[in-house]
C-alpha cells in the first residue's frame, strides 16, 4: 500500500493534507478501477457526516466519479454503517463515507466500501493509489506546460509592445524626413 490510504481510508485535515483536488482524483481513480473490474459504468453511493467540510468533499468526489463515467447516488447525512448496508442492499458497485469518525472537527476522511459493504481490498486500494499518482503527475506536467505558455505569451506581448513603440518612433522619423 502507498501513502494515500491509511488503515481506514483516506484521512487528513480538511484543506491541508486532505484537499478537494485529492478528493476529486480519488473519485476519478475509484470509478476508473471499478469500471476496469466490472466492465460497466459503476454506481457509487456517497454518504457523509455533519462536518463543515463534508459537503465540499461530497461535491469533489461526485465530480471525480462522474467525470470518468460513473454514476453517483447521494445518501446525504447518514451513519457509516448505513453506507455499507445500502451499498450491498441497493446493488451498488461501491459506497463512500465522508467522515473522520471520532477525530476533531477539522479532520475528515474518505472511506470506500466494496459492493458487499466491506473495506476495499489492499489490491484495489493500491490500484486507486496508482491511478491517483498518475493523475497527479499529469496535472503537474500540465501546470508546468501552462506556465511555460504563459511565460512565452508574456515575452511575446512584451516584444510586440517594443516593436509597436519602435514602429511609432520610426513612423515619426519618416514623417520628419518627408516634411
Amino acid at each position: 500500500m502507498g501513502s494515500l490510504f491509511g488503515t481506514d481510508g483516506i484521512r487528513g485535515v480538511a484543506n491541508e493534507n486532505l484537499s478537494v483536488d485529492l478528493a476529486l482524483r480519488a473519485g476519478q481513480a475509484a470509478a476508473e478501477v471499478l469500471t476496469e473490474a466490472s466492465n460497466h459504468k459503476p454506481l457509487i453511493l456517497i454518504g457523509k457526516d455533519t462536518r463543515i467540510s463534508s459537503d465540499m468533499f461530497e461535491a469533489a468526489l461526485t465530480a471525480g466519479i462522474c467525470s470518468v463515467g460513473g454514476d453517483v447516488l447521494l445518501l446525504g447525512t447518514v451513519p457509516t454503517p448505513a453506507v455499507a448496508y445500502l451499498t450491498k442492499k441497493l446493488g451498488a458497485d461501491a459506497g463512500i463515507m465522508i467522515s473522520a469518525s471520532h477525530n476533531p472537527y477539522e479532520h475528515n476522511g474518505i472511506k470506500i466500501f466494496n459492493s458487499e459493504g466491506f473495506k476495499l481490498s489492499d489490491e484495489l486500494e493500491d490500484r486507486i493509489e496508482d491511478i491517483d499518482e498518475r493523475i497527479s503527475a499529469f496535472e503537474k506536467r500540465l501546470e508546468l506546460r501552462r506556465q511555460h505558455l504563459v511565460d512565452q505569451f508574456t515575452a511575446l506581448e512584451k516584444a510586440l509592445s517594443t516593436l509597436s513603440s519602435q514602429g511609432a518612433w520610426l513612423t515619426g522619423q519618416i514623417q520628419k524626413l518627408n516634411s
